[in-house]
């Protein structure tokens, strides 16, 4: 991934293999960027396999523990949001069998998640951090238009947001174009 511009200084932010350069050199502040940037990713797994909150904190936490012990072997950091997917996934395994065990349940067959929605979780994740470095306004509309729901209702998202609901589809336009950029810059 390339660098995306930070929505509040507007300077670039640092790629996947920059922070783990950093983070293997001792940057504190580079290992809290990756924690940052994939936590929601790490989260989204195990609430998909239906884990409690306290679940998927204990899925998030693991995850990173074995990120932190592993980031000197990473063989590719360009790969990284795989790797702490794939990690992600098996630690939601784990979590899973732990429950089971406790409870005396018949053993299930673990969640899997099929290469296809691996790499949709990656385009996800990268449509999400665009949207997280555009910001404000832009980002709130294109989340309220394409976010999870019922669909939009351009009445209540032209009154939230003090547009005209005349104006939501040209904005609709420039703001996905200003995403597509910075995805574009990204890949």
């Amino acid at each position: 991934m390339s660098q995306l511009p930070n929505k509040e200084s507007g300077s670039p932010e640092p790629t996947d293999t920059e922070l783990v350069r950093r983070c293997l050199g001792g940057d504190e502040s580079a290992w809290r960027q990756i924690v940052k940037r994939f936590g929601p990713l790490v989260i989204s797994i195990p609430a998909r396999a239906g884990l409690n909150p306290d679940s998927r904190d204990d899925v998030f936490q693991a995850t990173f523990m074995a990120l932190f012990r592993h980031l000197g072997s990473l063989r590719d950091a360009q790969s990284l949001a795989k790797w702490i997917i794939t990690t992600a996934t098996r630690e939601t395994w784990r979590e899973r069998k732990r429950q089971r065990s406790a409870i005396h349940r018949p053993e299930h067959e673990p969640i899997d998640i099929p290469p296809d929605d691996v790499a949709a979780m990656e385009r996800a994740h990268i449509v999400d951090l665009g949207l997280r470095k555009l910001g404000g306004r832009c980002e709130e509309l294109l989340r309220r238009l394409f976010g999870p729901g019922e669909g939009a209702d351009y009445r209540k998202i032209a009154q939230d947001l003090s547009i005209p609901i005349g104006s939501i589809g040209p904005t609709r336009q420039r703001c996905l174009a200003k995403l597509a950029e910075l995805i574009s810059e990204s890949i």
